[in-house]
């Protein structure tokens, strides 16, 4: 954070400029740069496509057995689905989560098991830790994990608020994921959501959307 000290020619500025935001602070006139986040909505769509043309080619390797396992899977579901659509949908899910207990599965479960949705999910800023925290109080088992999606907030500005993408994906048991802020200026806006997935790639709906502001 660039600080300049007010003189007799210089005693307020305040408002945008070159990128970055002026105001006042303890009788000091500072400049706060904009925090400017990768593109992470055209990243998620370039690597969504691949694991689906990825997805694509897996189906068409299948033996006629697993297809067949497939296709009963996706009629036992609520919403009407080929068993096509219901393995690419469930590895997707797999493929995205980044951790290592989740992995690609050519076989569905015996039936749908969609694991709950996270209940009693908090979403706060520590300021002594510059983090920011999501915490739940289930799921509570080693065998389902949960996602923490976040979006930040535009702050000095009126533009569309960015995409949600994915934070991190622990085993549910862990009950909390910390997120670092020190990339965000303050009075930076964080919103979050959860959802819980299990190893068939089954994801539960999303939780309400929660919001916490860096101090």
């Amino acid at each position: 954070m660039a600080k300049i000290t007010p003189s007799q020619l210089i005693t307020e500025i305040r408002g945008r400029i070159s990128g970055g935001l002026a105001q006042m602070w303890r009788g000091r006139i500072t400049l706060r740069r904009d925090h400017v986040p990768a593109n992470r909505r055209r990243t998620l769509q370039q690597r969504t496509r691949t694991i689906i043309a990825d997805l694509s080619g897996d189906w068409d390797g299948l033996t006629d057995a697993q297809r067949n396992l497939w296709e009963n899977y996706a009629d036992d579901l609520p919403t009407d689905m080929t068993g096509f659509n219901a393995f690419i949908r469930n590895n997707t899910v797999l493929l995205y989560a980044d951790h290592p207990d989740l992995t690609q599965t050519l076989v569905p479960p015996s039936s749908p098991s969609t694991p709950y949705q996270p209940s009693g999910f908090t979403w706060t800023y520590d300021s002594e830790t510059d983090r920011w925290k999501a915490s739940w109080t289930t799921p509570n088992a080693s065998g389902t994990y949960v996602q923490l999606f976040v979006s930040p907030q535009a702050v000095y500005s009126q533009r569309a608020q960015a995409s949600f993408f994915l934070a991190a994906t622990v085993v549910s048991t862990g009950l909390c994921i910390w997120v670092d802020a020190s990339g965000y200026p303050s009075g930076q806006v964080m919103r979050a959501r959860l959802r819980a997935v299990n190893t068939w790639g089954e994801a539960s709906t999303w939780t309400t959307t929660l919001r916490a502001q860096k101090a």
